[in-house]
């Protein structure tokens, strides 16, 4: 059975969750400096991700976990660590 670390953000991007579940490459309306920021977010989780979005947390941040002020949602990312 695969275990998993737990790691839960209430300040990710609205914007950036495609690009979170689907690569930043997928993305095609996200701009250079987008793509730096999600790819830079990524790459703490060495041994890739799950995320779970709970879109009932959905609102306004003045400070999401990267990027300028947007709506946000809670994010847990499960990462296998077996």
């Amino acid at each position: 059975m695969a275990k998993f670390k737990k790691t839960k953000y209430n300040n990710i991007p609205e914007w950036a969750l495609y690009a979170l579940e689907y690569g930043a490459s997928e993305c095609g309306n996200l701009t250079d400096e987008d793509i730096h920021l999600v790819e830079e977010f990524q790459s703490q989780f060495k041994r890739g991700y799950v995320m779970e979005v709970d879109w009932e947390t959905l609102g306004f941040s003045s400070f999401p976990a990267f990027g300028l002020a947007c709506d946000t949602c809670e994010v847990t990312f499960y990462e296998p660590i077996d």
